[in-house]
């Protein structure tokens, strides 16, 4: 919880005015932390190419570990239909079980997002690999 709250907090400072690409990128990484696949699955584009393998991807990381966020925004492409994000993104992760994190992961991350219905989704996201599952080590 107090993780959540403090992510939250971190986020909400830099994102005053926020656009909505980086909006999504806010909640992309709180549905990481909330363990919610649910939530990561819907900020997706319907029609997003390697959707499906990017959200098997999450599904496995969120399985087998706690996930926390940061997110610094570095650079935005804002037009009417399209927006483009690039990020820091840093995610820890923690094996389930464990009380220390596990593995850090650290990239710059291009988020763009389209117009769908009134919505926004995300179009594309890369490189997806920062989602993919943990590789920890047998010994605990």
């Amino acid at each position: 919880m107090i993780r959540r709250v403090i992510l939250a907090l971190c986020l909400a400072a830099c994102c005053a005015g926020a656009s909505e690409v980086y909006d999504l990128a806010i909640t992309l990484a709180s549905a990481l932390a909330d363990n919610n696949p649910d939530t990561f699955e819907k900020a997706l584009a319907k029609d997003m190419q390697g959707r499906e393998r990017l959200l098997s991807a999450v599904r496995a990381l969120l399985a087998q570990a706690e996930t926390s966020s940061s997110i610094v925004q570095q650079q935005e492409d804002l037009e009417a239909e399209r927006q483009t994000a690039v990020v820091e993104w840093t995610i820890l992760l923690k094996r389930r079980g464990d009380d220390v994190p596990s593995e850090q992961r650290r990239e710059t991350v291009t988020i763009v997002a389209v117009r769908e219905g009134k919505r926004w989704k995300v179009a594309s996201i890369t490189p997806s690999s920062l989602f993919a599952p943990a590789r920890f080590s047998a010994d605990r």
